[in-house]
């Protein structure tokens, strides 16, 4: 993500929390690449992370993408709403679900892709991330649990049935996205576009 928003030419801040530096995976990589953007806070030593000054200057456009513990979303998603940031601006990607889906229910549907004139068939026991890719259209995917919002998709027509944990309440009422990782469609046919 620090790549991409870096080819962008994007401005962003990673503020990376751990127990101890020994732990903290790609950290030697990452403030290599980007040593103003890259922060370290350890449990071991100062200095320790504060969410005010972390979380100040943030405008409308601003995004705010937690990753890691639940207990440490939580926290950091309450910090970040009582300094005035709007649910719509945080979006987070649990390390693993705490809630399983049940699939016996799940029905067969097709995706439509609207640039291609493409029509896919979704089976009951694969996801449509897997139906595109196993014809051919790669989508970009990080969780593939329906957290990371890395996999959304457009809605052009048709009638999601959301099962992910990214979008809010509001976003899925607009039936306009959809994460093709875990989400299936309450109509025979999903239309997409591909990004």
């Amino acid at each position: 993500m620090a790549r991409a928003l870096d080819q962008q030419g994007a401005s962003f801040e990673l503020h990376y929390l751990c127990r101890s530096s020994g732990r903290a995976a790609f950290f030697d990589e990452m403030s290599t690449a980007f040593p103003s953007q890259v922060r370290l806070y350890t449990d071991d030593q100062p200095p320790q992370f504060d969410a005010v000054t972390a979380f100040s200057g943030a405008t409308a456009d601003t995004g705010l993408y937690i990753c890691g513990p639940q207990g440490l979303i939580e926290a950091l998603e309450n910090q970040a709403l009582e300094l005035g940031w709007a649910h719509e601006q945080i979006h987070y990607e649990l390390f693993n679900r705490s809630d399983s889906l049940t699939h016996e229910s799940d029905n067969r549907f097709e995706i439509a892709l609207i640039d291609t004139d493409t029509v896919i068939h979704v089976e009951a026991d694969e996801t449509a991330l897997e139906a595109l890719m196993r014809s051919g259209f790669e989508v970009p995917c990080s969780c593939e649990q329906g957290v990371c919002g890395s996999c959304l998709l457009e809605v052009v027509d048709g009638l999601p049935d959301h099962r992910d944990m990214f979008l809010t309440e509001q976003e899925r009422e607009e039936n306009s996205r959809f994460t093709p990782c875990c989400s299936r469609s309450l109509s025979p046919r999903l239309t997409v576009r591909l990004p």
